[in-house]
């Protein structure tokens, strides 16, 4: 198993958070059967006319045996200015991924608990399958596509809203290997109700990461989201830019 711990430095912009979770890059790449996994941990701490923390934990387990895998995914994000919470959200997730044999198809089931301090999502719960569909399938360049039913329950605060909605999870995700020390990435998400269009989300996230040698890499992060019909008082559009470091051994 190999572990993966990253200081990271966040720049952001509009706000500190997304709806659409990006699972695509939180899959392993994993040809033999057993456990692999991954434990990142942020820490930042800014003194000046104000104190800003911010941690942030991130874990991911996932166990192959023949054509299937099994992946659990938890993430924590907090942020608190002056003893005040400004962010307080995270996730965890768990996937169950069905390989066909000599044949582009992956069947996917999945199921998500989520809250976001700053979106006023006390709890979202989603429930979702379909399939997912291998487009280019190489070492070095990676094509996919997943179209994918989903149930949420969505129980928002400030005011108290209770949502059952019906919605399908399309994603599109795209790999690239430039060398063997540099790779790219991006996933764009895009989620409609199922009985109004007009009612979606979309999210896009692109990553460049670098292996400085061995033990170092470093990966540049840039994140949107866009929700046509948020809560009351909560913006449309958040995006995110990150950098990190990574230690891994």
């Amino acid at each position: 198993m190999k572990y993966l711990f990253v200081l990271s430095v966040f720049f952001y912009v509009g706000s500190l958070s997304a709806q659409i979770v990006n699972i695509e890059n939180k899959r392993i790449d994993q040809s033999d059967n057993g456990f692999s996994g991954t434990v990142d941990f942020s820490l930042n701490f800014t003194r000046a006319e104000e104190d800003i923390f911010q941690i942030g934990t991130n874990a991911q387990l996932q166990y192959k045996y023949l054509k299937s895998k099994f992946l659990l995914l938890s993430d924590l994000d907090f942020v608190s200015v002056s003893k005040t919470n400004l962010l307080n959200n995270g996730f965890q997730h768990f996937r169950y991924n069905y390989n066909f044999k000599d044949k582009p198809l992956i069947w996917e089931a999945f199921s998500q608990v989520q809250y976001n301090q700053i979106q006023k999502i006390g709890l979202r719960a989603l429930n979702g399958i379909g399939p997912r569909f291998k487009l280019l399938h190489h070492d070095s360049a990676k094509l996919a596509l997943g179209i994918l039913y989903m149930y949420e329950y969505e129980s928002l605060v400030n005011p108290k809203v209770i949502n059952r909605d019906h919605r399908l999870s399309n994603y599109f995700s795209i790999y690239w290997k430039l060398n063997k020390n540099v790779s790219f990435s991006h996933v764009i998400y895009y989620q409609p109700l199922i009985q109004s269009f007009d009612d979606f989300r979309v999210s896009s996230e692109s990553q460049l990461s670098f292996n400085i040698n061995k033990y170092l890499k470093f990966r540049t992060r840039f994140s949107y989201s866009y929700d046509s019909n948020p809560p009351p008082s909560v913006q449309r559009v958040f995006f995110t830019f990150e950098n990190a470091l990574g230690v891994v051994f």
